[in-house]
């Protein structure tokens, strides 16, 4: 019988584990997971990922009918009632269109020479050239009567305006291009092309049917090459109760014509391939978040009033009955009651106090009771929802702006409730 050392013997009754002496092998583990996966991302067993499971989205399954509806419903309400939601908006709105579009007219003279052999096509004509175009652009975008407008209430530039609100909020914006040849005359619209802002809630699927293979929530698509070939939109706003026979009815509206000309434009921020339809305005990351904070700041607010309205509170050692004897009355329900007998004790110290008007510095001192305290009040600084905004609510809304605190800080200052100065930060005076 071979006899086995006692280093194999160990090896082979418990493993490399029990072989004193021996190195054991490290266990391989990732930075911050022990499941050695190549992403911490990707950890099922992790702390904080073991119960984040987001399902995989399509491009047009992400802002589904119904999805986009209740998120877009949230964003406006958000903006109007939301005075940070509304100025950031407006900001955005004033710096991107502001109160005028002027086009650059500069032609490309080299490639125009090039193709067409005509060397007349030169930097000098380029110059006049873009100076006839800017003309007429003005005659038609400026027009005083808003011939530009199919409605014939706004200027192109107003258009934009309305279109970026639409951009900002909805993430799509929706335009038609109806030729209007009844308003050429003299003295009238010069040009039959106008612009009609739509609604993108009108943009939806006929009969508000499921999407289909070959209509995706209102656009219609090329189901080989899934390029959009038409439009589906209401004949009016689907909460307009006074049209409601036209707000069930759609009407089909080709993207262009036999010639290529556009007869609808649609655009809209892309954030995934096969994306028909915007619905994720820039508030959606963080709408949840602002509606916490508006609803903590309402609050914030009664409580500033609550504090307001009882402004001090004076405490006595006594019960109600010693305090009802002090007054004046036999028992503490009729000094507390509805009757005023028993108040005698009260108008007299009333009647000493009040020609002897004591003040520290405007303020009023007033006389009280042997062993009864004042205590004031306290109200939380006003400005403390600037402070919640910097740290939780950055704003950086899907590339579509980027606000600092100090700009937003600017768009909606709320006046202080209380006369209690801001805190100043440990070693400024």
């Amino acid at each position: 019988m071979t006899r086995l050392s006692p280093r194999r013997a160990a090896l082979q009754q418990g493993g490399r584990r029990n072989v004193p002496g021996l190195r054991q092998r490290p266990r391989p583990i990732g930075l911050h997971n022990p499941s050695n996966l190549p992403y911490d991302g990707a950890d099922y067993f992790s702390q904080h990922t073991q119960q984040w499971f987001p399902s995989l989205w399509s491009g047009d399954t992400t802002i589904g009918p119904f999805q986009r509806d209740t998120l877009v419903a949230r964003i406006r309400d958000l903006v109007r009632n939301d005075g940070w939601a509304s100025g950031a908006v407006t900001r955005v709105l004033d710096s991107a269109v502001g109160v005028s579009l002027r086009p650059v007219s500069k032609p490309d003279h080299r490639w125009l020479r090039h193709v067409s052999g005509n060397s007349r096509f030169d930097a000098s004509w380029a110059a006049e050239f873009g100076s006839f175009v800017d003309a007429h652009w003005r005659n038609w975008a400026d027009d005083p009567a808003r011939h530009n407008d199919t409605e014939r209430q706004l200027t192109f530039s107003q258009q934009m305006h309305l279109a970026m609100r639409h951009l900002l909020i909805d993430e799509d914006c929706l335009a038609i291009l109806p030729r209007m040849e009844d308003r050429v005359s003299l003295g009238r619209g010069r040009y039959a092309t106008t612009v009609q802002i739509v609604d993108t809630d009108r943009l939806s699927n006929p009969n508000s049917m499921y999407d289909l293979d070959n209509i995706r929530n209102g656009v219609e698509i090329d189901i080989m090459t899934g390029s959009p070939v038409a439009y589906h939109i209401r004949e009016a706003h689907q909460a307009d109760w006074f049209q409601a026979g036209r707000s069930v009815t759609w009407r089909r509206f080709p993207k262009e014509d036999e010639y290529g000309t556009p007869l609808v434009v649609h655009h809209f921020e892309r954030h995934q391939a096969g994306q028909h339809r915007g619905g994720a305005g820039i508030f959606a990351p963080v709408i949840t978040r602002m509606k916490m904070l508006a609803r903590y700041d309402t609050a914030e607010l009664d409580a500033a009033i609550v504090n307001a309205v009882f402004a001090a509170f004076i405490e006595t050692p006594y019960d109600p009955a010693y305090t009802a004897e002090a007054l004046g009355a036999p028992n503490a329900s009729t000094a507390f009651g509805d009757s005023p007998a028993g108040w005698g004790a009260w108008d007299e110290r009333v009647a000493y106090n009040e020609g002897r008007n004591l003040s520290l510095q405007g303020s009023r001192i007033p006389m009280l009771s042997p062993c009864a305290p004042f205590r004031q009040t306290f109200s939380p600084p006003c400005h403390s929802r600037l402070e919640r905004s910097r740290r939780h609510s950055s704003l950086r809304s899907r590339g579509h702006a980027s606000f600092s605190h100090a700009s937003l800080s600017a768009l909606w200052r709320r006046p202080c409730q209380t006369g209690s100065p801001p805190p100043q930060r440990k070693g400024t005076p």
